[in-house]
């Protein structure tokens, strides 16, 4: 198996049988591709999905965390494979740079696609905390090595391999919002982000939640009432998630220095507002 694919969580024939029978539950539900960068409301979508009556069938990663820049034949294989077999009322919760043999499989399976975006100073932040939480990631002693500007300071501009005992090197954020841009500009899907779905609780508001919620029902082309809108949105923040942290948006102003700022906006140049966000 490819690298990249998280072992264990893609094809197993348990999968496959409760995938069956979800289907026959919720024919109603078109497969769904949830897409999202790390760190960028991965388990808000995924709550919302899972209230919507959604299975989450796999979890895939491709880029994000390798770093890769293409696919090897292996993996498209996989990839097809897995897209081919999504039946209805289940999901993929993905964190995937845009690759076109992905998103060719993809539209050609009539997977609908939902990607998630998130102010990428508040990922950084999100990001550094993380990391030096969590021991099983491959940056989590370079970064019990660093303070916690400094930790901020990795997951702007990256880590390079002479850093990591010789590993691969991580990408800085501009990199990873890069790659990611041709989800925005050319699909397949839709995009809903993170400071609209989180509502109140996060520090959004009530309107833009429910025209977040309200979106996403009807590209999956659902027949849901108001109430049943209501009782999603009323539900979807969630803190029982684990890597679960404060959910808030614009933190990053209670944590970025004049150095963070100055190193992000050299990083991002005017692709921040290619996202939608300001300065």
């Amino acid at each position: 198996m490819a690298p990249s694919l998280i072992a264990g969580k893609l094809l197993g024939a348990k999968t496959l049988v409760l995938d069956r029978v979800q289907s026959s539950r919720r024919p109603d539900l078109p497969p769904v591709f949830a897409n999202s960068m790390p760190k960028a409301g991965t388990h808000l979508q995924e709550r919302m999905f899972d209230l919507l009556g959604y299975r989450l069938s796999s979890i895939l990663e491709l880029g994000p965390s390798s770093g890769q820049d293409a696919l090897d034949p292996g993996e498209v294989a996989l990839v097809a494979k897995r897209l081919r077999r999504l039946r209805p009322g289940c999901s993929i919760r993905a964190h995937a740079f845009h690759f076109p043999e992905l998103a060719q499989h993809i539209t050609g399976n009539g997977v609908k696609t939902v990607t998630i975006v998130r102010d990428p100073r508040d990922v950084c932040v999100s990001d550094a905390f993380y990391v030096a939480r969590t021991p099983g990631h491959r940056l989590h002693a370079h970064y019990q090595g660093l303070d916690e500007s400094g930790r901020i300071m990795a997951s702007i501009v990256g880590v390079e391999s002479g850093a990591l005992d010789g590993d691969a090197p991580s990408l800085g954020i501009a990199e990873h919002y890069k790659r990611f841009l041709p989800w925005l500009e050319r699909g397949p899907g839709m995009v809903a982000r993170f400071e609209d779905l989180v509502g109140p609780r996060g520090a959004g508001t009530d309107e833009a939640q429910v025209k977040a919620v309200g979106g996403i029902v009807e590209y999956l082309g659902l027949d849901m009432g108001t109430a049943e809108i209501e009782r999603v949105r009323g539900d979807i923040f969630w803190e029982g998630a684990s890597t679960f942290r404060k959910g808030q948006i614009g933190s990053w102003s209670d944590h970025f220095t004049l150095d963070h700022t100055s190193a992000f906006d050299t990083a991002f140049g005017d692709m921040l507002q290619s996202f939608g966000y300001g300065a």
